[in-house]
């Protein structure tokens, strides 16, 4: 079955597969939910970095650290949408800007960090050229 879909989830994977950028996912789920939701938003993911890849779990930095690698990119030239404090803090351990979904930030005294209610008030500006 199709994986449900947060919404705006679809329009900015979107959005920056047409302006030629590089987009991974990084779960703990398996593999094959992992590519079931990758599909259902369009095949646009250069990295799926999943549970079976054996490279630890979130907070721990080197789910996000393999991403990173995959992509052939350095951390500041990043930005990862997160909704868990786990999934935030292991994105920070690699110095990685982040872009939180949720009412109430994760760590008030981060700068590398910033909130937005939903994943639909996300767009290609807010991830390319906010101030970090």
């Amino acid at each position: 079955a199709a994986p449900p879909l947060l919404p705006g989830a679809l329009r900015i994977t979107s959005a920056l597969s047409e302006v030629g950028l590089a987009q991974g996912i990084v779960s703990a789920s398996p593999r094959r939910i992992v590519e079931n939701v990758a599909s259902a938003l369009g095949d646009v993911f250069a990295v799926l970095v999943t549970g079976d890849d054996g490279v630890g779990a979130k907070p721990d930095p080197l789910p996000y650290a393999t991403a990173v690698e995959r992509l052939d990119l350095r951390p500041q030239d990043c930005v990862v949408v997160e909704d868990s404090p786990t999934g935030a803090a292991s994105a920070r351990g690699n110095g990685i800007h982040v872009v939180q979904i949720g009412a109430t930030k994760h760590f008030p005294a981060d700068p590398g960090l910033v909130v937005v209610p939903d994943l639909a008030s996300i767009t290609p500006h807010l991830l390319l050229w906010a101030d970090r």
